[in-house]
């Protein structure tokens, strides 16, 4: 399991964690622009005419298409825990676009995934704000701390450290919730 299995779902007594691994071709616009010119001026050297912007165009796509075999592969992979039973999916992202993109992969996969994120009455940010400024009261599962350090798990990881008035999630928060109930 983790990053070093090929793995992408772990199944049992009908839970499942899955693991989306999406693969992203690096190729820089500079370098296929280099290499478009390059060939736009051969043509215009052997041919004794100006090349214009749609022959351009199709030089730019067989460019593209040459050099992504040879691009570099920026691997990503992004992690969800889900429990049918219950109706629910949990993703482990840092932003609700991947939180989506996973969600979008799976309902492509199974055929349909009847879940969406939770609708809250007013913005985690404010709600946080108020707890931290005692204006909203704390629920009885939060407990306010006076450390943080936030960690990034990707291979160019950063962390953040803070030290103040930090607040601190006792029990887990559910992601996405069913569509239906």
């Amino acid at each position: 399991m983790g990053k070093h299995s090929d793995l992408l779902v772990h199944s049992a007594g009908g839970y499942h964690l899955i693991a989306l691994r999406k693969e992203e071709k690096l190729l820089p616009a500079s370098v296929i622009k280099e290499l478009v010119d390059e060939k736009a001026e051969m043509i215009e050297a052997e041919q004794h005419r100006k090349v214009r912007r749609k022959e351009k165009d199709e030089l730019k796509e067989e460019v593209t298409l040459e050099m992504l075999p040879r691009a570099f592969s920026k691997n990503r992979r992004c992690y969800a825990y889900l429990a049918p039973a219950d109706g629910v999916l949990v993703v482990d992202a840092g932003s609700s676009k991947q939180a989506e993109d996973l969600a979008s992969t799976l309902r492509k996969s199974l055929g349909s995934l009847p879940v969406r994120p939770p609708a809250v009455e007013q913005a985690p940010a404010f709600t946080f704000t108020g707890w931290l400024n005692e204006s909203i009261d704390l629920p009885v599962s939060i407990e306010l701390g006076t450390e943080c350090e936030l960690k990034d798990t990707s291979e160019d990881g950063g962390v953040v450290r803070c030290k103040g008035w930090i607040f601190r999630v006792m029990k887990s928060a559910v992601i996405w919730t069913p569509a239906c109930r």
